[in-house]
């Protein structure tokens, strides 16, 4: 089905709207389909801020649903890698899964690590905001743990080099 526009820019809307009214078990599909319909920078910034407050399951599925997006299209990995490295708001676990996907596949791991830098300059990469996220999701991170590994490693590599705080 060919949409118009005006009916694709209305789709994103009432699906990112719909992040905050459905209940958290649908909130998979929805982030599932803002991501298949070629979400803006805009849109996945919303994307983040109304994830934020998952329980670890859906959590867990949501990264899911982010990791499989980013692997599949370049164009989304590429927005979502600009979004999180902006990291309005603080980081999430969005951020986490998205960075962590990406540095484990080579073809990504440049714009990723530009990512993690840009993000690690604004100082909002705190041993404490990860300690939350991890206790807060330790489903996402069992299910994600080589690309977590990978984003330590060069927060650890980035902290040496004077980059972040």
């Amino acid at each position: 089905l060919k949409l118009t526009d005006d009916q694709a820019a209305n789709l994103k809307d009432t699906l990112v709207y719909a992040l905050s009214t459905v209940e958290e078990d649908d909130v998979p599909a929805i982030v599932n389909s803002i991501l298949r319909t070629g979400a803006s920078s805009e849109t996945l910034q919303k994307l983040r801020e109304k994830t934020r407050s998952l329980s670890d399951g859906i959590a867990s599925l949501v990264a899911d649903v982010v990791a499989d997006a980013s692997r599949l299209n370049r164009r989304t990995n590429s927005l979502l890698l600009e979004v999180c490295g902006n990291c309005q708001g603080g980081i999430s676990s969005v951020d986490l899964i998205v960075w962590g996907t990406a540095l484990s596949r080579p073809r990504d791991r440049g714009i990723a690590v530009s990512s993690v830098r840009r993000a690690a300059a604004t100082n909002q990469i705190t041993t404490d905001t990860i300690r939350i996220i991890m206790k807060m999701h330790p489903s996402m991170i069992d299910k994600h743990a080589e690309g977590l590994r990978k984003l330590a490693n060069l927060l650890l590599q980035l902290h040496d080099e004077g980059v972040s705080a």
